[in-house]
């Protein structure tokens, strides 16, 4: 979603799928790729993954204002009823799709068929990924995974886009600032100020 500003002027007619999924999912996902193989890219910081979620959905809006090729779907929806989410993307895409193959491309990209490397009838890309790429799937997995803490960072952080969402709060008053998100901004602005003075410094010598 990043780079579809480019994709839209190289592709006019593109279509476009969203995968929106819970914020708190999103970065009990991003902590277990840091860990393993996003190790490079992916945030262990629950606010950062918070605000790189509010980031990427917004950039999302732009993008639906943008094109009418534009379709959201949520992630929970898709693993209450797979058959029939996948059945209306491909209806969207304009692909003909009778049941008994919607029902055979959905067992086939189960996630317990994704994680059998080399499972039969499982595309070789599909399972070709680095190991721990694919996880549990599920869509409340992040009450076992996250704090307490973490959870309430998140929640205030998305509660904006979360509201919109019509996602639910577990946090009494996700509007109250957590006093972690107040040393995070302080130590950010004062990485901000050290690194203006030591890049004048620099320019000086």
């Amino acid at each position: 979603i990043d780079h579809w500003r480019l994709a839209l002027d190289l592709f006019p007619e593109a279509r476009f799928l969203n995968v929106v999924r819970d914020p708190r999912a999103v970065v009990a996902s991003l902590r277990s790729a840091s860990d393993t193989w996003g190790s490079e890219w992916a945030p262990r910081s629950a606010i950062v993954g918070a605000r790189k979620w509010v980031t990427t959905i917004n950039a999302g809006r732009d993008l639906a204002q943008a094109t009418p090729h534009y379709r959201e779907v949520r992630y929970e929806a898709l693993l209450t009823d797979t058959a029939a989410e996948f059945k209306g993307m491909l209806d969207w895409l304009g692909l003909p799709a009778d049941d008994a193959f919607v029902a055979r491309a959905v067992e086939a990209c189960s996630m317990d068929q994704l994680r059998a490397k080399g499972a039969a009838n499982v595309p070789a890309a599909l399972t070709n990924e680095p190991q721990g790429f694919y996880r549990k799937g599920e869509s409340e997995g992040w009450r076992k995974e996250l704090s307490a803490a973490d959870v309430r960072l998140i929640e205030h952080v998305a509660r904006e886009v979360m509201i919109d969402l019509g996602y639910s709060f577990v946090t009494p008053r996700p509007d109250h600032r957590p006093y972690r998100i107040l040393i995070y901004n302080l130590i950010s602005r004062l990485q901000q100020i050290v690194s203006g003075r030591l890049e004048r410094l620099r320019e000086s010598l």
